[in-house]
């Protein structure tokens, strides 16, 4: 079998990222490629080759990150700034030139992990299976756009990565394929912090549109007086001017361009990650990479949240305000109040038992989300679609 793989085109795909799509493309290649019955991998995407991985082949359809472009333009700069629109317009521009691309390599099926809309609607002309991973939700302009329009052809499927993406999917007519949740590398057993370990957690991209509640961690750590410590990708430099700028004290750090050594340091000796998300979370790999260090995790019930975090076994999942959510939680109070009584019930566990607590999330990963795991789903799910 040989497999293209076709990546988001905002960064670089790499293992040492402290994004999700972007990783989540090279682990899938890796252990892809290292299935028996698979010939090689093609990977489509921007920037330079990182892979460097036997059977996997790299194709770049622009030199650097699609957001790195923009910013080394002044007028691509400017218009960016001005137009809330502009980078779908760049994203939608690259992924032609990534079907055209495609259009010259051998493949037998198409793992797609694009979030641009233009490119997703093009793929029903490929001719060959496609499987479009959900790494958004349905109501994303991605999936929603070509399905109203009719675009997406028979030999797309959509894969989902959460029940969470399922039922949203059913309410807005989209049939979806199996639930393919997303998995990581597995790593020796983690050492273990204490309970009042010096700092808690937060790792992501900072975004209006897909706020993961970097605000809200930094007033619960404030509230909670404890130190935050965020590895922060700022994609939106305005959000983060407004919104969370002026919320930042002496016990808040802000660190970037993060090593992945570093940052699994971090994770392991953190007392726990805190991730009051503002959206609808997908999935939250975030989740995963805490937990397989044994770190437990602080969430709202946002998203696919309660489906990863065993609420009072491997974290606490708090019900946020103004949220209409199911089900009964550990942690009674709900919004940035119950994050800080989340925080407390961690603070004040023996160190037996919040030891325990480190052991069952390593081991909540280590049984159900390895990567491992996941390459093999995939590769079952594309099997079945080239028999028929």
């Amino acid at each position: 079998m040989r497999i293209a793989i076709t990546a988001n085109f905002d960064k670089e795909v790499r293992a040492n990222t402290t994004g999700g799509s972007e990783l989540f493309t090279y682990l899938l290649a890796k252990h892809l490629s290292r299935i028996r019955g698979v010939s090689g991998v093609r990977v489509v995407g921007v920037g330079k080759d990182h892979i460097r991985l036997p059977k996997v082949r790299f194709h770049s359809v622009l030199p650097v990150g699609s957001r790195q472009f923009i910013r080394q333009d002044r007028t691509l700069r400017t218009l960016n700034a001005a137009r809330a629109d502009f980078f779908s317009q760049v994203e939608g521009s690259l992924g032609i030139r990534a079907y055209q691309t495609l259009k010259d390599i051998p493949f037998d099926i198409l793992q797609n992990n694009s979030t641009s809309y233009a490119f997703n609607a093009l793929l029903g002309g490929l001719g060959k299976p496609v499987v479009t991973t959900m790494h958004t939700n349905p109501e994303s302009p991605s999936v929603i756009i070509p399905k109203k329009l009719g675009l997406f052809g028979k030999n797309q499927r959509l894969v989902p990565i959460s029940r969470h993406q399922i039922r949203k999917a059913k309410r807005l007519g989209i049939v979806t394929g199996p639930v393919v949740p997303n998995g990581v590398e597995i790593s020796a057993r983690p050492g273990f912090s204490t309970p009042s370990s010096s700092y808690a957690l937060w790792v992501g991209r900072v975004s209006r549109k897909h706020d993961k509640g970097l605000r809200e961690a930094v007033i619960a750590a404030k509230r909670a007086r404890i130190r935050l410590i965020a590895i922060a990708t700022i994609d939106d430099e305005a959000f983060y001017e407004e919104s969370i700028k002026r919320e930042l004290s002496p016990k808040v750090t802000i660190r970037s361009n993060v090593s992945l050594q570093e940052k699994n340091r971090l994770y392991r000796d953190a007392a726990f990650l805190l991730y009051p998300i503002q959206w609808e979370e997908p999935f939250g790999l975030v989740f995963l990479e805490a937990m397989r260090a044994g770190t437990p995790v602080i969430a709202f019930a946002r998203g696919a949240a309660p489906e990863v975090i065993k609420d009072g076994a491997t974290g606490f999942v708090v019900k946020p305000d103004g949220v209409a959510t199911k089900g009964r939680f550990t942690v009674r109070r709900s919004g940035i109040p119950g994050v800080v009584e989340a925080i407390k019930r961690i603070r004040s566990l023996s160190p037996d038992k919040y030891r325990g607590m480190r052991t069952a999330a390593h081991a909540r990963v280590e049984n159900h989300y390895t990567v491992e795991r996941m390459a093999r789903d995939y590769f079952d799910y594309y099997r079945k679609l080239l028999k028929h």
